[in-house]
Parts: C-alpha cells; structure tokens; sequence
C-alpha cells in the first residue's frame, strides 16, 4: 500500500511537468491591455478609448466635427476602462464629463486619421493625461 502512494505521487508530479508549456516573453508582453488595438491598419477607422485613473466617474463622449455625437461610455469608474470604440476619420471633439463640483469637464478637438488609436487617459488629480493618438 506504501508503495502505491508513493508511485501515484510520483505519476502527479510528472503528469504536472510534462502539462506545463513556456510562452515566450514577447507573447507575454502583446497580451496586456496595451495600446494595440484589436483592429488591423488597412485604411481601418480611428479608435479611442477612456483610461480613467481618476478618483470620480466621467462620461467618454467623442463628437464628430458637426457636434454630432458618434461615440458615449458613460459613468466610466475609477481604475477602469472602456473598451475600444470605433469611428470615421476626421476632426473630432473629445469630451470627458462628470457631475462633481470644482471638477472642470475637459474638451479636447484633434484629427483622427485612419490608423489612429488614442488612449485618453485621465490622469490621478482628474485632468487629461498628456498621451497623444498614435498612428499605427
């Protein structure tokens, strides 16, 4: 009977070995909630999303160049963020809204060319982080 846990101990052991696999550090590194987008760059349209590292809520709105609203995540929580949204190329106003008092809402316009990705970040003292659209 000893024998026999000490055999199945030792069937565990090597059946845990030989189901582990080694992923490489670069494999590692493109599956993080990094800037790369989930799209490919082929004349694809602008994205952008709302990173909020803030201490309230704010609404993501991105406006097209008619103040037409084309993109809304709204109450977007501290320590969260929004999935990427998609839109056409083009002037846009970028809109980060909130509800608390002695909070300024922050409104940004840029071009948003096709391939464009843009990680609107708010920053720990509820202002616009300094990351620009990056071109892919």
């Amino acid at each position: 009977m000893k024998n026999l846990l000490n055999k199945t101990a030792l069937a565990i052991v090597l059946l845990s070995l030989t189901s582990c696999s080694i992923e490489s550090v670069e494999q590692e590194l493109t599956n993080d909630n990094s800037l790369e987008s989930t799209f490919s760059c082929t004349n694809s349209h602008p994205e952008a999303r709302l990173t909020n590292n803030g201490t309230i809520n704010f609404s993501f709105k991105v406006y097209d160049e008619n103040f037409n609203l084309i993109v809304e995540q709204l109450n977007v929580a501290p320590g969260s963020s929004t999935n990427w949204s998609s839109f056409p190329e083009g002037n846009v106003i970028i809109s980060l809204e909130n509800d608390v008092t002695g909070v300024s809402e922050i409104k940004k316009e840029i071009l948003m060319s096709n391939c464009t990705v843009y990680d609107v970040t708010v920053a720990t003292d509820n202002t616009l982080g300094t990351n620009q659209p990056i071109s892919l």
